[in-house]
């Protein structure tokens, strides 16, 4: 065979092997030729450790992945390309989870009700971040962290006291043991009376709400006539008002000297002269009364 075939030998078998790793990572990646994958963008506020070519689930199911991350505005805006056959509804979640124990980052996707109205594909959506073992790990370490310093603060300050304060402490502790004890005995001992009342207390309430809604046209109307009542007393309110306030003036014009009650009050000499008319008056209508003849002549012819 000469080296011209064998060249052309390698360089088919080169190209076949290519063909079948390019082949391979595309199965690997799910990839598609043609349009049956769409474009979302989604905004998150952390990002830390999601990759482009990440997975991107839809409950759980790989329906895509991750094609870029961009900063915007001071968020991460995640492009992912999606199966054309799913349809975001409102109320979709958009979370940032961590996957395995090499904690490897997913956009996972939950979808909204399908009942909900159904968003553009070009809707930015907003999602959360989920951190990683490493996180939790991290945010572990520095709540030890305060601990062991509240542990090595309350140490020294048990270091500061004195043997007395010490017994003190520990008589108090144990003194609040006990009364814990006692309260936690006491509840346990009036758990079913406790428990009674509250019952009796609720068909109380149900009592008088099923009373209200069965005697509410007669409330309304007692309320109606009250409210009626309450306005005819402010009526004659104002009117008594009113006549107080004539009675008032008519005093002050007395007490000024208008008027014959007012001169009456103000002349001595008139009052003395009326008291006497008033009492000759009376004298002549006692006479009359006995001695009508005396003042009454009948005479027919």
């Amino acid at each position: 065979m000469s080296d011209r075939a064998k060249e052309i030998q390698v360089g088919t078998a080169f190209l076949l092997a290519v063909a079948v790793l390019i082949s391979g990572v595309m199965w690997f990646k799910e990839f598609r030729i043609g349009g049956d994958y769409h474009e979302i963008r989604v905004a998150f506020e952390n990002t830390s450790g999601l990759l482009k070519g990440d997975a991107v689930e839809v409950s759980g199911v790989v329906s895509g992945n991750v094609t870029g991350i961009e900063y915007e505005d001071g968020l991460g805006v995640v492009r992912c390309r999606i199966n054309r056959t799913i349809e975001f509804h409102q109320g979709t979640e958009f979370v940032i989870a961590s996957m395995g124990i090499m904690g490897q980052k997913v956009v996972a996707i939950t979808p909204g009700p399908r009942e909900a109205p159904v968003l553009p594909n070009d809707t930015l959506f907003h999602g959360s971040f989920q951190p990683g073992i490493g996180g939790l790990m991290g945010g572990l370490g520095t709540t030890l962290d305060t601990v062991n310093r509240l542990a090595i603060r309350l140490e020294q300050s048990l270091d500061a006291f004195g043997d007395e304060e010490q017994a003190a402490l520990s008589r108090s502790l144990a003194n609040l043991d006990r009364v814990a004890a006692d309260m936690a005995e006491v509840l346990e001992e009036t758990r079913p009376v406790l428990t009674e009342s509250v019952h009796n207390f609720n068909r109380a309430m149900e009592s008088v709400h099923t009373t209200l809604d069965e005697n509410r046209d007669d409330l309304e109307g007692a309320l109606e006539s009250a409210n009626h009542a309450l306005g005819r007393v402010d009526s004659s309110l104002t009117r008594l008002d009113d006549a107080l306030a004539g009675i008032d003036r008519v005093v002050q014009r007395v007490e000024s000297g208008e008027g014959t009650l007012g001169r009456l009050i103000e002349d001595e000499a008139l009052y003395d002269e009326l008291k006497d008319t008033l009492r000759e008056t009376r004298l002549l209508l006692s006479d009359v009364k006995e001695n009508p003849r005396k003042y009454l002549k009948l005479s027919i012819f």
